[in-house]
């Protein structure tokens, strides 16, 4: 099923241009993404497709934003339903596509992340209530992925998340296309121990392979926590006994068994440890708030993938 949007300007958004920091247009996940870029760390190469895509996308079908978040779950599901066999159709389309193929024969891989506009603010992280595609190697891919992401927004999770943030009448769903970055290790990082509310102390966690193993729960991260003058003050080796890691033959990610000495080793050494949360703290005075970090390691490179403000 194919629907056609209105003649209208591309929606594309580069990293680079003065409306990436616009909420509203490239939501809170890629502003946050322009910010980085601007502080000078590394951050994989990425660009939007615009709030404004998503609304088209809607409006052709007959929804708004607000009308279907606030319409009842079972006219939501049937909406829904149908609009996922939809395809994207109108005058960005071609310019995307052809985005998304550049981005692909440079990088061979790319992720498609949602970025709402209620996303990673300081009140409210929303942080797993939308979709993320790893490891996409086709445009047909990414564009079902753009889909996938625009009607995440309306998961029955996320609209009751909403309605308790009381955000349901302010709903935009903006999609970052980002090169993928095949990581050996990956975590997280937080500029505030997340346990103890800690100011002066970091939590970096580790784990083999892409860091959807950790938030999947499938790996137990090491733990080191650090605190301000960058002494580590407590390390936990976890036991990381399996991991998902990108397997280029296939094109895919896979989930694998660690060897065993994987899984006594600390999957950081101390100097990146310590570059990790000198990264970190570099976020925290640019934006003035602690950040919870994504993080990769892809061949002693350290890429920043995205951050937000730590929520209580």
């Amino acid at each position: 099923m194919s629907c056609m949007l209105s003649e209208s300007s591309a929606k594309l958004i580069e990293a680079d241009d003065a409306s990436s920091v616009q909420v509203s247009l490239v939501g809170g996940k890629g502003a946050e993404l322009a910010h980085l870029r601007a502080a000078g760390l590394r951050v994989p190469p990425w660009f939007c497709l615009s709030s404004e895509a998503c609304r088209e996308f809607l409006g052709v079908h007959g929804w708004s934003t607000n009308a279907l978040a606030q319409t009842s779950e079972e006219a939501r599901q049937t909406a829904l339903a149908e609009l996922a066999k939809a395809s994207l159709a109108g005058t960005w389309v071609d310019p995307f596509r052809e985005r998304v193929r550049a981005m692909l024969e440079l990088s061979g891989a790319v992720v498609v992340r949602s970025s709402a506009n209620v996303e990673d603010s300081a009140q409210a992280a929303f942080a797993g209530q939308f979709k993320t595609e790893l490891g996409l190697t086709d445009v047909e891919a990414v564009c079902a992925a753009v889909i996938g992401c625009w009607l995440s927004l309306f998961a029955d999770h996320a609209i009751r998340y909403a309605e308790t943030m009381k955000r349901v009448n302010d709903l935009a769903m903006a999609v970052v296309v980002q090169q993928f970055v095949p990581a050996d290790v990956a975590g997280v990082l937080f500029t505030m121990n997340p346990t103890t509310h800690d100011r002066d102390q970091a939590v970096v966690e580790a784990v083999w392979g892409l860091g959807e193993g950790l938030v999947s729960g499938l790996a137990v991260p090491d733990r080191f926590v650090v605190a301000r003058d960058r002494s580590v003050v407590a390390t936990e080796i976890g036991a990381k006994s399996r991991g998902l890691y990108w397997n280029p033959v296939q094109n895919k990610v896979e989930e694998r068994a660690n060897p065993r000495y994987f899984c006594r080793q600390a999957a950081l050494s101390e100097v990146q440890v310590d570059a990790l949360v000198e990264i970190g703290y570099a976020c925290e005075q640019r934006v003035g708030c602690p950040q919870d970090i994504e993080w990769a390691i892809c061949q002693d490179r350290i890429y920043v993938l995205q951050a937000r403000p730590i929520t209580a």
